[in-house]
């Protein structure tokens, strides 16, 4: 609580760099959640507790005693924490990148809106939302770019052919991305640098003076056209 989107989005981009070493290691977390990332003092954020990534599941516990937020294996072929597992995870699949990039996301979604965006008191209810598609309704109102809300509502496809290739792209899609002006403006800016250098060349030389009296071109050039053209 109390932090800005972009340093909730500063944090988690850190922490996806971390899930992207991970994947170019070949190593899968399998339990990705706001618990398992950690901020230093110096505010460097890292990705921990790589507890389950190499886990051999063993006998399920009661599904009585299955904790939405513990790491845990719940049916005997499921392994994770329930609140954030993809759904092929729910499903006993093993986990992969790309159920890595939706539990991130879902764990993102947490942080932006104060709440997991599949709601449910037990591992069946979460997975019957997810299924459904049903987003739980976001405990607090926070404006999201459009590119933040398509990129995590693609992390968060239910089909994980429907996510992205990787978390690399993910962070790339998170990013903000310059806008169709600033672009027309980067083109503007460099045919004005252009014709100022243009400009400032011819007038490192001697200049040929005009044989016509100065007070004859009246408006087309002035002292308040000089001062605009170097404000410009």
């Amino acid at each position: 609580g109390g932090r800005s989107v972009s340093e909730v989005l500063d944090v988690y981009t850190q922490a996806g760099r971390g899930l992207v070493a991970a994947h170019r290691a070949e190593l899968v977390h399998g339990d990705v959640k706001p618990h398992n990332i950690f901020v230093s003092d110096d505010q460097d954020v890292r990705v921990g507790d790589f507890g389950l990534a190499r886990l051999q599941v063993s006998a399920p516990p009661e599904q009585g005693s299955v904790s939405l937020e513990s790491s845990t294996s719940y049916t005997g072929v499921a392994v994770g924490t329930p609140a954030y597992m993809a759904p092929e995870q729910h499903d006993g699949e093993p986990a992969t990148e790309r159920s890595d990039q939706f539990s991130f996301c879902v764990a993102l979604y947490e942080a932006l809106h104060g709440n997991r965006p599949f709601a449910g008191r037990s591992p069946a209810q979460i997975a019957s939302a997810m299924a459904a598609g049903e987003l739980a309704e976001p405990t607090r109102a926070v404006k999201l770019p459009k590119h933040t809300r398509l990129a995590l509502a693609r992390g968060l496809s239910i089909e994980p052919e429907k996510r992205f290739d990787s978390m690399a792209e993910l962070l790339a899609a998170l990013e903000p991305k310059p806008t169709r002006w600033l672009g027309a403006l980067g083109v503007g800016a460099i045919v004005a640098l252009t014709a100022l250098v243009a400009v400032l060349g011819v007038t490192r030389s001697e200049p040929t003076l005009c044989a016509l009296d100065p007070d004859r071109l009246g408006d087309a050039w002035n002292d308040e056209q000089t001062r605009a053209v170097t404000a410009a």
